[in-house]
């Protein structure tokens, strides 16, 4: 990504190479969901199917229909404007939704913390807060292991920080693109922490 991107590039860039591996972890449950529901249908149709055998079919569709639902509520919710001003929490929790199932498909998993404090607003627009949190989120899951995803309300900024069991980099000029957009990027031992000022601090 080229360096200095505004705000609505970098939540553009984010938002299409999430929604891409998405896609294919919502079209796998529908798969399933698909599958189980024609054995039921071959089986009912029988004249003496037994009604307890086919229970196992009907909740193994259930419980993928449940997770294309999840997934469909994270993706409407991203694609609608985000609220102002930002609250880091409302923006992560379907951006970690969406990256959570591009974890689980490459054998990994994704652990978000939020703090149970009332959370502040921040000052960075909401495209480039979201923008990072999915870019640097995407690129932490692709590694196949746990990664941890927690937020910190510090007295001048909202602190995310993203760290797996390896460490991970970020492509070329995508920490500057960030950086652009008025969120530090800093290294710390695995991972990255993104740094939003609050505007409640900002506006003072």
């Amino acid at each position: 990504m080229a360096a200095g991107a505004a705000p609505a590039e970098l939540w553009l860039y984010a938002l299409q190479r999430l929604t891409a591996a998405v896609a294919h972890e919502l079209r796998n449950p529908l798969n399933v969901v698909s599958l189980n529901l024609e054995v039921l249908r071959g089986r009912v149709s029988r004249a003496h199917s037994d009604v307890v055998s086919l229970t196992g079919f009907a909740e193994a569709a259930a419980a993928e229909l449940g997770v294309a639902i999840r997934l469909t509520d994270a993706l409407l919710a991203v694609a609608r404007p985000v609220r102002v001003p930002v609250e880091v929490g409302s923006a992560l929790v379907p951006i970690a939704t969406l990256a959570r199932a591009v974890a689980v498909a490459h054998g990994g998993s994704l652990v978000v913390t939020l703090p149970d404090s009332v959370p502040p607003t921040v000052a960075a627009a909401g495209e480039a807060v979201r923008g990072a949190l999915a870019a640097v989120l995407f690129e932490a899951v692709q590694g196949g292991e746990t990664v941890r995803c927690e937020a910190v309300y510090e007295r001048d900024a909202v602190v995310v920080e993203v760290a797996g069991e390896n460490e991970f980099v970020l492509p070329d000029g995508l920490a500057a693109s960030i950086e652009a957009c008025g969120i530090a990027v800093q290294t710390v031992p695995h991972g990255i922490a993104l740094r939003i000022p609050r505007d409640d601090v900002a506006t003072r």
